[in-house]
């Protein structure tokens, strides 16, 4: 009984690697590999914040600057600090919610 369990769930990981695959490589197909690098300042879409009844329409979407501290390119993530506070947020962040901030030259 014992055997046939490691055998099952030995079958149900395998699955679930290959299905885990499949869905992360439909999810990143129309993602563009970024031209951000580790030391870029970047601003962070933040569509959730809690605002009043209407206030969404003129609220920014756009949350930061918040400076790149690590890349991980094989998973389209990056691990952002915020450029005034110096605190570091908790989760990676994908690549379609953020967008870099080009110098002004003068």
């Amino acid at each position: 009984m014992k055997l046939q369990l490691e055998i099952l769930w030995d079958v149900v990981r395998k699955n679930q690697l290959n299905a885990n695959l499949r869905t992360q490589k439909y999810y990143n197909q129309n993602s563009k590999v970024s031209e951000i690098n580790v030391g870029d300042r970047v601003l962070l879409h933040d569509p959730n914040t809690k605002r009043p009844k209407l206030a969404h329409k003129c609220t920014p979407k756009w949350a930061g600057p918040y400076l790149v501290i690590d890349k991980q390119s094989d998973y389209y993530t990056y691990k952002l600090q915020d450029y005034k506070t110096k605190k570091v947020l908790r989760p990676c962040i994908y690549t379609n919610r953020r967008k870099i901030i080009y110098e002004s030259r003068k």
